[in-house]
């Protein structure tokens, strides 16, 4: 038997007007516009290098460097150890070691189907490890024969390039720090001085861990506001359907070149969503989210996303029940604290019952039946469920067009 989803209104001040369910909505078309094009992998990238990596490079390899330009030493994986690349996500096979660069071969994926060669400059190796400054490079796949690929290192048309850049959005830098050089770790992204994700005490695996307990144990759809890195939208899709939304271009670009991002272009339970949050969640379809994360960057950075306009919208698109976990930052800081309360106090007016979960860093709040719309009017939604699940899927067939499951067929009766 297919799940069936009640929805019954009861709406006062202003007068009854007939509403569309949640459900009906949730067939709706996602507008295309939000819609985020594939993500195409950059040309001529082969892997990239963190700091942490390179200068471990140029440690094991320097020995092996050959004086003469015409020569080189070849290594197999026994004489490259542990050497890591891709922040720890892949292991070089072997290394052609010459007096100009590095040639790395490796294989990625599951069954190791994906080959990779990646030249790196000596030079390039030599300045990181003088300068020992952090950062994620990318670096190149040579695209000639072997005598060609020496002369472009040499001449730095193979150089590895950072992971940085400015954001035409925002106005600020971007990029991505690595934070481990002894196990492989999530880089996190750093935009306009700040961190986007909790570095002390844990890394950004362990902090996306914590506010997905928060949600409890949550299957059906989450939605994942600011994607950011998308480490929460991937972990979330073991277990559900996603849709995550990211509002700057130059993020796009980070979670294109992190390693640790590619499932977020590969996995199709996860719908990415390309576009300021204030206007794509009105969009949305109404009660279709189970869970959600809303993890905005710093209050300074962006006020907005912790309005209670925005709040509503949130409680909108959650089933009453569904759970909301809101990031907020250290409860113990001063300045946290303080914010800490007027979340609290606007997502209570928003419709949620809220309370702050410490070891999160942030709020959990659960969708009430009743809450306010903002207009002056009063929405009562009782839901119920017949025994089959929703599905945990969400499909986009090849128009682009976002569609949902047959099992969220719904009606709605008006009193």
């Amino acid at each position: 038997m297919r799940a069936c989803l009640r929805t019954i209104l009861f709406v006062a001040q202003p007068p009854l007007r007939r509403a569309h369910s949640a459900a009906r909505a949730a067939a709706a078309e996602l507008p295309r516009r939000y819609l985020a094009p594939p993500a195409l992998p950059e040309p001529g990238v082969a892997c990239c290098v963190s700091h942490y990596e390179a200068i471990a490079l140029h440690t094991a390899l320097q020995p092996r460097r050959p004086d003469s330009a015409s020569g080189s030493v070849s290594l197999g994986r026994g004489d490259l150890g542990a050497l890591t690349v891709d922040l720890g996500l892949a292991r070089p096979a072997s290394a052609e070691v010459s007096a100009s660069h590095v040639r790395l071969r490796g294989t990625r994926g599951i069954e190791g189907e994906e080959e990779w060669t990646a030249c790196v400059p000596w030079a390039f190796l030599d300045r990181v490890a003088r300068k020992r400054r952090a950062g994620v490079w990318q670096c190149y796949a040579p695209g000639q024969g072997e005598a060609e690929a020496a002369e472009e290192a040499e001449e730095d048309d193979l150089a590895p390039t950072k992971v940085e850049g400015l954001s035409e959005l925002t106005s600020r830098p971007a990029s991505l720090l690595p934070l481990d050089e002894a196990s492989p770790t999530p880089p996190t992204a750093v935009l306009g001085g700040f961190n986007m994700h909790r570095t002390k005490g844990i890394d950004p695996a362990g902090d996306t861990d914590n506010k997905l307990r928060a949600l409890g144990k949550k299957g059906g759809r989450v939605l994942d506001v600011c994607t950011g890195l998308g480490y929460t939208a991937c972990a979330a899709a073991r277990r559900a359907g996603v849709v995550t939304i990211e509002l700057d271009p130059a993020m796009v670009e980070l979670q294109r070149a992190n390693p640790w991002s590619r499932q977020l272009f590969d996995d199709p339970k996860i719908t990415r969503l390309l576009g300021d949050a204030t206007e794509v969640l009105p969009a949305l379809p109404e009660g279709y989210f189970d869970a959600a994360v809303h993890d905005p960057p710093a209050n300074a950075m962006s006020g907005e996303l912790y309005s209670l306009e925005v709040y509503r919208a949130l409680r909108r698109l959650l089933r009453p029940g569904g759970v909301l976990f809101h990031y907020v930052g250290d409860p113990a800081s001063k300045a946290s604290g303080r914010l800490f309360k007027g979340v609290l106090q606007r997502l209570r007016e928003a419709g949620f019952d809220a309370k702050t979960t410490p070891a999160a860093y942030g709020i959990t709040a659960v969708a009430r039946k009743t809450y306010e719309q903002g207009n002056g009017a009063r929405l009562v939604t009782r839901v119920v469920y017949e025994p089959e699940p929703w599905s945990d899927s969400l499909t986009a067939n090849p128009g682009q067009r976002l569609t949902v499951p047959d099992s969220l067929t719904a009606w709605t009766a008006l009193l």
